[in-house]
């Protein structure tokens, strides 16, 4: 555990209290041993956006749904400011009517790995779009040269062979085969 700078808990439901470890309170700005033991106070850290996702995958390993819980969430940290932790345990104790009593995890910070893959996340949808941007700008281009080979270079065409069909009527005749291929 102190290897892998995880934090633990361990959680006694019916209590409603849970026990952390120094790295649980460090990882989150707090002094060792200060985050407390109502677990209501973890809850009530989770990022808004994550409430529901905690509690139905709790709910769901209470339930039985897979022999361990993970999530990744983010936990507001001491200065107010939110902490990306990714959540692991087990419930390894239920009563003799099935319900759970004790549950027990780690909490690793994965806050520098999350932002990171949000930036790069932020550079690719970016890169797209310049992409988008580039071959709208490309058709564009074709457009008006399209356009311009219709418009300008086409009636310049027209007008120098009728311009030529002119001059033919006009020069002698061993000129109509030179300007014919012309």
């Amino acid at each position: 555990i102190t290897g892998a700078g995880v934090g633990t808990w361990d959680w006694n439901i019916p209590a409603g209290t849970v026990d952390v470890n120094d790295r649980f309170c460090t990882m989150l700005g707090y002094e060792p041993g200060s985050f407390g033991s109502d677990v209501r106070r973890f809850f009530d850290s989770l990022h808004p956006d994550d409430v529901k996702k905690v509690h139905d995958l709790v709910d769901a390993h209470f339930a039985g749904e897979g022999e361990f819980y993970r999530c990744d969430f983010r936990l507001r940290t001491v200065d107010g400011a939110y902490k990306w932790i990714h959540d692991a345990g087990r419930l390894i104790e239920r009563d003799k009517k099935g319900r759970p009593l004790r549950m027990v995890g780690i909490h690793a910070d994965i806050n520098d790995r999350k932002l990171a893959d949000e930036a790069l996340h932020a550079h690719r949808q970016a890169l797209r779009n310049l992409a988008a941007e580039l071959s709208l700008t490309q058709e564009k281009e074709r457009r008006q040269i399209a356009d311009d080979l219709h418009d300008h270079i086409g009636q310049n065409l027209v007008l120098a062979k009728m311009k030529l069909g002119e001059l033919n009527t006009l020069l002698p005749v061993q000129y109509s085969a030179l300007i014919g291929q012309i």
